[in-house]
């Protein structure tokens, strides 16, 4: 009987280890924010198809421990950015080590929004909002069907304001900034300010919705994520 132990013993351990092995990557995914097409695998090698935060089409990531209570999760297609970030599951959505960029491709009105970065960016939502927020972003954006419009790029920090995630961004100019707001209950707010370098650009602008103020011509549009 006594002989027996060691041998029970390395029979429970080789079933425990084989339980954590096949572990599914389902079951460590975040509850909330990010949602998916399809999760596969397993905590150590598994896929995430089709990821969206907050309606924001992620692409297909791998996601894999780092380590006990972590997911390190990378773009599928590398690229020459490729998004990368430590997340840890549980409710809400909680970020850190988030670097590169990702497409996004989606209008909110007259805005076609190309592709963000990240840089050094951390985040923490939970169910009542925004918590932590901190790091830069960088985005991509042009006025959709207009005329002399070139891309603009915009910069600057994530921040925290009471519950709602807000990104402040500007161009290096100063004459194009946006005020993006996202709140907890999944809804955002855009604030686009530009001034025009010429009449004729003025005049597109009126006509995409845009108010004439003291700062520049100024649009605001509301929505809820995915739509």
């Amino acid at each position: 009987m006594i002989a027996r132990r060691p041998a029970l013993a390395l029979l429970a351990s080789g079933l425990i280890a084989g339980l954590l092995l096949c572990l599914p990557l389902r079951w460590l995914m975040p509850e909330g924010a990010l949602s998916a097409r399809a999760v596969t695998g397993s905590i150590w090698s598994g896929s995430i198809a089709g990821a969206q935060w907050s309606g924001m089409s992620l692409g297909d990531l791998d996601a894999g421990l780092r380590w006990p209570g972590v997911l390190r999760v990378t773009s599928a297609d590398p690229g020459a950015d490729p998004l990368r970030a430590d997340v840890w599951p549980g409710a809400g959505m909680q970020l850190s080590a988030l670097q590169g960029s990702v497409a996004l491709g989606r209008s909110f009105g007259p805005i076609t929004l190309g592709r963000i970065s990240f840089r050094n960016a951390r985040l923490n939502q939970t169910a009542a909002g925004c918590a932590e927020a901190a790091g830069r972003i960088t985005l991509s954006a042009r006025l959709t069907d207009m005329a002399g419009g070139p891309p603009v790029t915009l910069g600057g920090p994530l921040r925290c304001e009471g519950p709602n995630l807000v990104a402040s961004l500007k161009s290096q100019s100063g004459m194009e900034m946006l005020e993006a707001i996202f709140f907890p209950n999944q809804g955002w707010s855009v604030k686009l300010t530009l001034r025009p370098g010429s009449p004729d650009l003025a005049t597109a602008l009126r006509a995409h919705g845009f108010v004439e103020t003291p700062l520049g011509y100024v649009r605001q549009m509301q929505g809820e994520a995915g739509r």
